[in-house]
């Protein structure tokens, strides 16, 4: 788990970073917050075990809206967060005393390992979309020559 987390982290975080605007600042923090209540909610607390598919469903929503509209290296630092605050939640607080506490680790750690490379990817083909589309612009904006 750690080299699907982490690799993607640092390669992301040490690389050349575009200038982002003032909304996608604000929209990066906003997604940020919202997943991490969302982790809190999952992994914190009891409610979960009333109603799982709810609280998924919205964690989900949140790592969509984060994977199609923020750069590659928030979604990094949104998987890293979802990952350290959900193992972090199960130990500290561990939810469910009826699960032994490495049986609810190891559910967690395959339930980030299934999500991940699914958000990994998505991002990969949205920036991609995006660095494709600012190519096309540029060369619109070209004046054209022919030979």
């Amino acid at each position: 788990m750690s080299i699907l987390i982490f690799t993607p982290l640092i390669t992301a975080w040490f690389r050349v970073r575009a200038l982002k605007t003032r909304n996608e600042l604000i929209e990066s923090i906003a997604a940020l917050l919202a997943l991490a209540v969302a982790v809190y909610v999952t992994f914190w607390t009891t409610l979960p075990q009333l109603n799982a598919f709810v609280v998924l469903y919205a964690l989900f929503g949140i790592l969509f809206w984060i994977g199609l509209r923020t750069r590659p290296r928030i979604t990094a630092l949104a998987l890293f967060l979802f990952a350290v605050l959900g193992m972090a939640g199960s130990i500290i607080v561990h939810p469910n005393p009826a699960i032994p506490l490495n049986q609810q680790l190891l559910t967690n750690e395959l339930f980030i390992i299934l999500i991940a490379p699914i958000f990994y990817i998505l991002t990969a083909l949205v920036e991609e979309r995006r660095v494709v589309a600012e190519e096309a612009r540029a060369r619109a904006r070209e004046p054209q020559t022919r030979a």
